[in-house]
């Protein structure tokens, strides 16, 4: 890819710090499977999946969300791809011993304080409700459900990004 190309290489996955490399998002596929791209991979299914979704559906999510709606679906498949975002805080990261070592082999540190706080969700609401309100003015209380929606749901991403849409558009979000 060359400097001219949209995509440089700065936007390559290996250009990005080894301690971000590192984190992982799913154990147990030999030496894991890394946390951004378990992010953009759902993320993708779930903009994949809106892309089919009737016309109408979208319309009223635009509405309902004041969205444009040539930005719904992206939004959506935003907040879906963020739903593990959590997962890069030291005591989710230490669950597993072989990701921790490849976490500290890049340079990341586990102090004993970090550790008390190991889930993934509420780190994933804590972290990103204030951001994406300042980025969105969506409101608060309902980012918050939004973006741990999917510990409702299963870890298949074609399930969690459908399960997304059914709770985002549910009468209990739009309320």
């Amino acid at each position: 890819m060359s400097d001219n190309s949209p995509l440089s290489n700065k936007y390559c996955f290996s250009a990005l710090p080894p301690e971000v490399r590192a984190l992982w998002a799913k154990s147990g596929e030999g030496s894991g499977h890394s946390l951004l791209a378990h992010l953009l991979d759902v993320a993708a299914v779930a903009e994949t999946l809106l892309e089919i979704e009737s016309p109408a559906s979208l319309d009223w999510a635009a509405a309902a969300f004041g969205l444009p709606r040539e930005h719904c679906a992206r939004w959506f498949a935003a907040l879906a791809g963020l739903h593990d975002y959590g997962k890069a805080i030291p005591g989710f990261q230490a669950k597993w011993e072989e990701g921790k070592a490849a976490d500290q082999a890049n340079g990341l540190d586990f102090q004993a304080h970090t550790l008390r706080v190991s889930d993934h969700s509420c780190a994933t609401a804590a972290l990103l409700r204030d951001p994406l309100h300042q980025k969105s003015g969506a409101d608060k209380d309902w980012l918050r459900h939004a973006i741990r929606v999917p510990r409702e749901c299963g870890d298949e991403p074609g399930f969690l990004a459908r399960r997304i849409i059914e709770v985002l558009c549910s009468p209990r979000m739009r309320g």
